[in-house]
């Protein structure tokens, strides 16, 4: 094992933090020799990155709380390589929701697995950004330009940072409303969320993209959007939320199940409906969105029947027959 060794005579360090806006320093008698090489010549980590640093260029470090010790260490290599030492800044450690240190156990998401959880590369990207305090006031959906120009190390958080899921899921339901249906279609094709199989005999690519315009709004991640998507590629219908149905409800079901093959026209055909039942507003809409899709709730009702497939709508309509 090769060591450097400190100059006895050099008896503190000091710098400046940027992020932590104050001076630290330690002495040297406490960081001891510092191992560079390990006995089968590779380098440790210390060493290492202070070459890369300089081979780099890298005039600011920004990193966490945690690395503060090795700071140190690394300056005093700086100094006997007669390189130029970066500015350092300290970023608190992320938390789990309990307040303990993140990890798998307590929180933690290892990061191949974001993608199977239907979260989008720029919505992970944002969320870990944004936890260090950074940019006060910013859209936690704008884009990763916008981000690098609006950086403010000044600003940073001087506690520990919360990571929360929670807040993920929120900032991915953005980034999946300001995306266009082509993408999002291109993306669920890619990741296997959505497949060719389920929809191709259906729809067109066109009619796809439109069903994921009306439909993303709001979904959390991309497989609460493919699970919305079964009003257009399944006929699966809520059959709690159709016994939950009082009599008038079930007596206009029965009344539009009977009156299917009128539904090429569909807003002639809901005028006629409204004009042969009592029933009015949520009650009424409800009742027509769970006959129609399956559902209590979803896309627009309107567009949703401009685009559903016929044959899923007919045979979702003779399961409902079947069980009102």
């Amino acid at each position: 094992v090769n060591k450097y060794s400190q100059d006895k005579g050099f008896k503190e360090l000091k710098f400046f933090d940027i992020v932590k806006n104050k001076e630290l320093s330690c002495e040297t008698a406490l960081i001891g020799d510092i191992v560079l090489l390990r006995n089968d010549g590779s380098p440790t980590y210390n060493f290492a990155v202070v070459v890369d640093d300089a081979k780099m260029g890298v005039t600011h470090v920004f990193r966490g709380e945690d690395h503060v010790s090795n700071t140190f260490k690394q300056m005093m290599l700086f100094d006997v390589l007669g390189l130029k030492i970066p500015e350092y800044g300290h970023l608190p450690i992320l938390l789990a929701k309990d307040r303990t240190k993140l990890s798998k156990r307590s929180g933690g998401i290892p990061i191949h697995e974001y993608r199977a959880m239907g979260i989008l590369p720029d919505a992970v990207f944002n969320h870990l950004s944004l936890l260090g305090g950074m940019y006060p006031g910013i859209d936690e959906a704008c884009s990763r330009e916008e981000l690098i120009k609006s950086f403010d190390h000044t600003t940073s958080a001087s506690s520990a940072c919360i990571y929360d899921i929670d807040k993920l899921y929120s900032i991915n339901s953005k980034f999946i409303s300001k995306a266009t249906g082509k993408d999002l279609l291109s993306i669920m094709l890619k990741e296997g969320i959505l497949l060719n199989d389920d929809c191709k005999k259906l729809y067109s690519e066109e009619e796809l993209i439109s069903i994921i315009e009306i439909s993303k709004e709001g979904m959390k991640t991309l497989h609460d959007l493919r699970e919305l998507l079964n009003i257009f590629i399944s006929d699966k219908i809520d059959v709690q939320a159709l016994k939950e149905m009082d009599d008038e409800q079930k007596e206009l079901i029965k009344m539009l199940v009977s009156m299917s093959e009128q539904l090429n026209d569909w807003m002639s055909f809901k005028q006629n409906i409204k004009t042969k039942t009592a029933l009015t507003g949520a009650k009424f809409f409800k009742t027509l969105r769970l006959v129609f899709t399956g559902r209590t709730w979803g896309p627009p009702l309107d567009e949703t029947m401009k685009l559903v497939n016929r044959d899923i709508l007919r045979s979702r309509m003779m399961k409902i027959k079947e069980n009102v």
